[in-house]
């Protein structure tokens, strides 16, 4: 018993040890890429030693083999010697042990990386990229992003470094389609994403899109990065703008959305209304049903690899629905601030019931729920 816990005791020092080393080449990594903007001629000399691995698996996401070798003297090499420094100044708060077998496991995955020419999990030739899921560990596809986007998705093994910087999603440069920006909270995301360098479109209702015909919207659907969902309705035909309406532009999105090397992302719009009850106000009990129906849907998204799939829950805010104990230019300002560091649940509340509805969106749903909403 006692030999187990202490096992268990080194093992967790061999991976807090290990993960620090890491964090600290991120920030490194990050310094690397600021580097490159300097005004300093010597600094930018240093960032160029870095941008030799991003030549090296480029912004298409080709391999360019001739340039293994500077990829092993100005990335590699560096890299490994950086974390091993970072190993070592552990040494005065964990034992000697357990930072040498970190050592140990990092110099073996630095010689697997150098006997496949630099080839290895998160760095391979461009293929069809799914959506990134979720969590703290960085996955092949989210650093595949980091060569895309060279100024976001520094993490190398955990995201601790974007969840600091706010560097966890490209905005700026985007195409944005964004519906209800008439109303208070589209507005508000309108004005933040132009803020973040998007370039956003506002098909409105009743002139691009009606609850039964959508074919106006295909042209800016093919080219669109990014479909923001904030249209709805409180009161009239509330199951078509709350649901009906989200699924069919979400499949419509997905079915012409021109081909790109990472999936399209959307962002659509809930309510604390999907957990919480009504309490006998008959007049918000469609509106309600139609926020839970689609919440059904949206529980199929978040778990899609077609799609990156983000689910935006508020507690009450003012609009012309209502009165809410908060703004809608701090909802907006507070979802972006969570996308940004590339979270797919975004959670704005006051009242904490939008955290208890994210442990149904931990689970997988039947996609039959899906599939008879669009039939």
């Amino acid at each position: 018993m006692l030999n187990g816990l202490l096992f268990l005791e080194y093992a967790v020092q061999v991976l807090i040890i290990g993960g620090l080393s890491t964090l600290f080449f991120d920030f490194i990594h990050v310094a690397f890429h600021l580097c490159l903007k300097s005004t300093n001629s010597r600094l930018r000399r240093i960032g160029r030693w870095h941008l030799r691995h991003h030549q090296f698996l480029n912004t298409r996401l080709k391999i360019n083999a001739d340039l293994w070798s500077d990829n092993l003297i100005y990335h590699a090499i560096p890299e490994f010697l950086i974390q091993i420094i970072g190993c070592l100044f552990c040494l005065f708060f964990f034992s000697a042990g357990a930072v040498l077998s970190t050592i140990v496991i990092e110099t073996w995955f630095f010689l697997i990386s150098v006997y496949r020419k630099g080839v290895d999990r998160n760095h391979s030739p461009a293929k069809p990229m799914p959506a990134c899921p979720g969590g703290l560990l960085v996955t092949p596809e989210y650093h595949a992003l980091h060569h895309i986007f060279p100024d976001r998705y520094f993490g190398s093994i955990c995201r601790l470094i974007d969840y600091f910087l706010g560097t966890g999603c490209q905005i700026a440069r985007k195409k944005i389609m964004l519906t209800g920006a008439g109303g208070a909270l589209g507005g508000a995301f309108k004005l933040q994403l132009e803020k973040e360098g998007a370039f956003v479109s506002t098909p409105c209702f009743g002139v691009d899109y009606h609850y039964d015909d959508y074919e106006k919207m295909i042209p800016l659907l093919k080219h669109t990065d990014i479909l923001v969902l904030c249209h709805g309705s409180k009161y009239q035909f509330a199951q078509q703008a709350n649901c009906d309406s989200f699924i069919a532009i979400i499949e419509l999105y997905k079915q012409v959305k021109a081909k790109a090397l990472y999936p399209a992302e959307v962002w659509a719009v809930g309510s604390e209304i999907e957990i919480q009850p009504c309490f006998g106000r008959e007049k918000i009990k469609d509106y309600a049903q139609s926020k839970r129906n689609f919440a059904k849907a949206a529980r199929v998204y978040f778990h899609e690899r077609d799609i990156l799939y983000r689910h935006m829950i508020y507690s009450r805010f003012t609009s012309s629905m209502g009165r809410g104990f908060m703004s809608a230019d701090f909802a907006a300002w507070a979802s972006l601030f969570l996308i940004k560091r590339g979270f797919k649940y975004i959670p704005v509340t006051y009242t904490g019931l939008a955290f208890l509805n994210y442990f149904r969106f931990l689970l997988k749903p039947s996609c039959f729920i899906l599939n008879r909403k669009k039939n």
